[in-house]
């Protein structure tokens, strides 16, 4: 069994003066159903398993709550306001990405699924910066794979795995 709680403390290590790691308690038994409801069924058991030892993490500071890994109560919204980048110009995107980790910046990760519905390897991350508001654009260039699993992102690092 993963030790969720430590693979977050360590992965926030180095956690900048003046922000404080907080961690969520467990997701409950109808939260955890209801995520299950929402998501697509493939989504990997890994995400569940981190959400029933906690439900949600996130940066304190000034008594603001800077949400990395989302509580379920708002995976839906963050879903949403990240559609709302490239919905315009990438309709097909609709319904396809299903981000759970917030960066703060305007990115978010999650995972993603293939224009037939089946769940891509790995974690994905939408990188605003890459996102140029053209239709021509190839959306692989701005939701790009960056770690095979959550286990891989907490234990090596963004993009180290």
């Amino acid at each position: 069994m993963i030790d969720w709680k430590s693979l977050i403390k360590k992965f926030h290590k180095r956690i900048p003066a003046g922000y404080v790691l907080y961690l969520a308690p467990p997701a409950n038994a109808d939260q955890l159903e209801s995520a299950k409801n929402a998501l697509p069924a493939i989504i990997p058991s890994e995400m569940f398993e981190l959400y029933a030892a906690c439900n949600g993490c996130s940066l304190d500071a000034g008594g603001t709550k800077y949400w990395f890994f989302v509580p379920i109560e708002g995976m839906e919204g963050l879903r949403k306001s990240t559609e709302q980048w490239f919905l315009k110009t990438h309709p097909e995107l609709a319904g396809r990405f299903y981000p759970f980790i917030d960066w703060s910046n305007g990115d978010s990760m999650g995972y993603y699924f293939s224009e037939t519905g089946e769940l891509m390897p790995g974690l994905y991350c939408f990188e605003h910066e890459n996102y140029e508001h053209e239709e021509e654009q190839d959306s692989e260039e701005f939701i790009v794979r960056w770690n095979s699993s959550i286990f891989g992102l907490l234990d090596k690092g963004a993009g180290n795995d």
